[in-house]
């Protein structure tokens, strides 16, 4: 199978996308899938994600985005879970806003980041000074083509106190391959090529 990627505009509400076999056509093709995701970069509020473990939406920091943050991180367990959509199976680049105030201590504080249920790595969350002053962190992760979970949990050994504020997911457009190219040749090599493979184990390991 292949992939044809193309670009569409879409009005508010339902859509409805048909791919028509009309007299112009040559048709006899079989279609297995249609996938639309935005590219470019989608915010999640924290509010909005499931929220466990004793996370819950505060506002009483201002300088949130949204209409509140989450905070509720001071015990083992609390967690806020997005659901997101990829492109494909990728690794996807990711923005957290955060605050990370003086209580109950002042410095860098760790969480977990889960993928899809899986433990990915520890995010170091360094200090923003008080409550009401918001940092980004910048990080990666690999997501499979379609709906994914990513969450942020006060494991133990983390040291937690933190608050959430979003999540932005950026990605960029699915690989377009010539046409002609043969999938998953003989390696020749350095460099990964999604037109060449199509299965990519440990992409970041």
């Amino acid at each position: 199978y292949q992939f044809y990627v193309d670009d569409v505009t879409l009005v508010q509400g339902v859509n409805t996308i048909e791919l028509a076999y009309t007299a112009l056509d040559s048709g006899h093709v079989n279609l297995d899938s249609l996938r639309l995701a935005p590219a470019g970069t989608t915010r999640y509020e924290a509010e909005e994600a499931e929220l466990g473990g004793g996370a819950n939406v505060q506002t009483e920091h201002a300088g949130y985005s949204g209409t509140g943050y989450v905070g509720g991180y001071q015990n083992v367990g609390a967690s806020t879970t997005w659901t997101v959509t990829a492109l494909a199976d990728a690794s996807a680049t990711f923005t957290l806003r955060y605050a990370n105030g003086p209580h109950p201590f002042e410095g860098t504080k760790q969480v977990s980041l889960y993928v899809n249920g899986e433990f990915a790595k520890k995010l170091a969350l360094p200090s923003t000074g008080q409550w009401n002053v918001y940092g980004t962190l910048t990080n990666s992760a690999v997501l499979r083509a379609g709906s994914n979970e990513l969450s942020i949990r006060f494991d133990d050994g983390d040291q937690g106190n933190v608050n959430l504020d979003y999540l932005e997911l950026t990605q960029n457009e699915p690989i377009r391959c010539e046409p002609g190219v043969v999938a998953d040749d003989e390696f020749d090599g350095e460099a990964l090529d999604r037109c060449r493979w199509t299965t990519i184990l440990n992409e970041d390991p």
